[in-house]
């Protein structure tokens, strides 16, 4: 193994600050020091301040105003706060000042890498500026940014104080700098039902040092420095990755140039939503073997109202349920196609998405429970099945759409887990409707046979498969990992004719894990099939007899991102490969492992990279906010995102399946609130299934 030694890791920042872009601004420029530094420019006096023992040397401030190159009279701080707390107030004459604002700014360097702004009004309110440098750098900070904000009475407003605090700062004695102090304002546009406003316009800090500073990303140019010594494996370039939370890393660039100290890579960060981001370069070897050096940290900042985009995104979606559905029966059709049949599995995902409209106020309650009453009765009343189970597809007469009739273990497992998510949800005791409903998904869910869905292949007896007949027979296997852990569980826990435990170590048996990239995972290349069992599995903090599912998924996006981003080459966060309908039809979209399974021809799905939200917030709201700027209404129509899209064959059509548009709304809906994973566990039988198999 090569010895690797990390000299220097460091980034230069091409960033943008929270300057006036998309609204509409004023700005009060409150002191700018060249009249010097006794009165401000609203009449206030300003000073010096320091608390601590007296008795002692520190601490303490000196403030002076001098010339600076480029800038004209600055404030010059020379401090020492190696105990207590120093700095400079600006006294503010007229408290109608500040309510006219919303935003505090000024210019700043120097050698406190950190210090706290206060607002002193009837409480103090502080916010921490950090990542200051030699260089200078605006900051600007909009008065909810600052502690206690919603006891923040501007008119109350009376004194600003830059302190410098022993126990914030690294650099305790040194030098800071100061210039125009200002108030202003900024009025964000609405985020409106069809548009979206814009990010920031860029202020470019060229040759800056790291920094922790709140900032609106542009684009990061990571440069790693580093020596390695030369022994038995041969090294292939430097990996750049960054993370959220220290744990799990993201690929964001590489550099496979090997006779060079220096890597770089570029990352634009531009649709990446605010907070703490640690950077770090990975060292790669043949036969997969690395070496990370040590992570550095900074702070982005995004006023993208992400919030309301999912809203939207969440309402738009749901009404492909309300509009594609049959107007006597609610059953849902599979696609937006004119003669698309009805769909088992999309109405499986109608009624959990119903629970969402419902609690969303998309529509009403009472409303929700008419249509999920309808589609409950008409598959028990109107629709052929097999021994409780169902065909996936189901044509306008309601009779089974392919020929040779079977019912789908796949398909009713869908439609059982809404059963059961509605039967939790509509539980008002003195609503007709919702008794009915109740009773209507127990008995939907009691009708099925799964001892029935059993395989009678030579070994496989515990195995489930994939379809059984009118005369019982049964065909195929669900092997390898799939949304079949969700069938494996339903059947496990059914309280009439359920299958043993033993199913669910036969199963798991079937299993492959492999590799890509850095990372080792269960292998399936579909991003779908380990999105859906999670609509209504909270695998979260469940950690799995063989392997930790929710940890599989995320590992499994990471892949799926990572290798779109590669191969297909789209600027910004432009990725999502899942089994879709694109420009050559129907195909099993994926990424690896396995390698040999893989079809990709540069169409991107929306709702692979927005499904895995649950999995990975932060990465799905930039590759949905991504698709969104750079695409807009070519993707984007009456039920939100299109199925997909193709730049490479400008394949750009209005075209929606209920699979995907089911599957994104009710991931959301999870990130947001978890309502369909905590009415899935409020089954006792599902709770009592899952530590049965191994769960804890």
């Amino acid at each position: 193994m090569k010895k690797i030694i990390f000299i220097n890791f460091s980034i230069i920042l091409f960033l943008c600050t929270s300057i006036v872009a998309g609204g509409e601004s004023k700005r009060l420029i409150i002191e700018n020091f060249e009249d010097g530094a006794k009165y401000n420019l609203t009449g206030g006096l300003n000073k010096n301040f320091f608390s601590g023992d007296v008795k002692k040397k520190a601490p303490w401030c000196m403030s002076k105003t001098i010339k600076s190159k480029g800038r004209g009279k600055v404030l010059k701080i020379d401090y020492d706060v190696s105990i207590g707390k120093a700095g400079f107030v600006l006294n503010i004459s007229d408290k109608k000042f500040f309510h006219r604002f919303n935003e505090i700014g000024f210019f700043i360097r120097g050698d406190a890498d950190t210090l706290k702004v206060e607002l002193n009004g009837k409480d103090v309110h502080e916010y921490i500026v950090e990542g200051i440098t030699d260089k200078w750098q605006e900051i600007i900070i909009p008065y909810e940014n600052f502690s206690k904000y919603k006891l923040l009475s501007p008119k109350s407003i009376f004194a600003i104080q830059i302190v410098l605090d022993n126990k914030l700062l690294d650099n305790k004695k040194g030098t800071l700098f100061i210039d125009d102090i200002s108030l202003s304002t900024f009025r964000r546009k609405k985020f409106i039902l069809e548009g979206l406003n814009k990010p920031s316009k860029i202020l470019k800090i060229n040759d800056a040092s790291i920094s922790r500073m709140p900032y609106q990303a542009q684009k990061f140019n990571i440069v790693s420095k580093y020596s390695y010594a030369k022994k038995d494996e041969e090294f292939l370039g430097i990996r750049f990755e960054a993370s959220t939370d220290n744990r799990y890393w993201f690929y964001i660039g590489s550099d496979l140039i090997k006779d060079d100290s220096f890597f770089s890579a570029e990352w634009d960060a531009k649709y990446f939503e605010g907070g703490i981001y640690y950077l770090r370069a990975v060292a790669l070897f043949k036969h997969s073997n690395w070496v990370a050096g040590k992570e550095i940290k900074i702070k982005i900042e995004n006023d993208f109202d992400f919030l309301d985009f999912l809203d939207q995104i969440e309402r738009k979606s749901f009404y492909y349920f309300l509009s594609e559905q049959d107007k006597e029966t609610s059953l849902i059709k599979q696609s937006t196609l004119l003669d698309a049949p009805f769909d088992t599995q999309a109405c499986g995902l109608a009624l959990s998405a119903f629970c969402v409209g419902a609690e969303r106020n998309f529509i009403t309650r009472a409303d929700a429970a008419s249509y999920v009453l309808n589609i409950l009765n008409t598959f028990i009343n109107d629709i052929s099945y097999y021994y409780g189970f169902y065909p996936k597809y189901i044509n306008k007469n309601y009779t089974p759409f392919d020929k040779g009739p079977s019912g789908d273990i796949l398909a009713t497992t869908y439609l059982i887990a809404g059963a059961l998510t509605v039967s939790q949800y509509f539980d008002k005791q003195d609503d007709i409707t919702e008794r009915t409903i109740r009773q209507r998904a127990n008995l939907l869910c009691k009708n099925v046979q799964w001892k029935r869905a059993l395989s009678v292949d030579e070994g496989k007896k515990y195995i489930l498969a994939q379809r059984v007949f009118k005369d019982g027979k049964v065909s195929g296997c669900l092997e390898g990992y799939s949304e079949a852990i969700l069938s494996y569980i339903l059947a496990i826990s059914s309280p009439n004719l359920g299958i043993s435990a033993s199913s669910w170590d036969a199963w798991t048996k079937t299993y492959t894990f492999s590799s890509y990239s850095v990372y080792k995972v269960l292998e399936n290349p579909s991003l779908l099939v380990h999105q859906i069992p999670h609509i209504w599995l909270d695998l979260d903090e469940e950690t799995g007899p063989y392997v930790d599912y929710y940890n599989n998924s995320i590992l499994i996006t990471f892949i799926n991102r990572e290798f779109s981003l590669k191969e297909n080459s789209y600027s910004g966060e432009i990725w999502g490969l899942t089994p879709c309908v694109g420009p050559r039809g129907y195909y099993a979209y994926g990424a690896p492992p396995p390698k040999s399974n893989v079809h990709n021809d540069g169409t991107i799905c929306p709702s692979a990279s927005g499904s895995s939200i649950i999995f990975t917030p932060t990465l799905s709201k930039a590759a949905l906010y991504s698709l969104y700027d750079k695409y807009g209404d070519k993707i984007w129509g009456k039920y939100g995102f299109y199925e997909s899209f193709n730049p490479k064959d400008s394949y750009y059509k209005e075209f929606y399946t209920a699979i995907n548009a089911g599957n994104l709304i009710l991931q959301i809906e999870n990130y947001r609130s978890g309502l369909l994973q905590k009415l899935f566990i409020e089954n006792k039988n599902i709770k009592t299934t899952l530590k049965r198999i191994g769960f804890k």
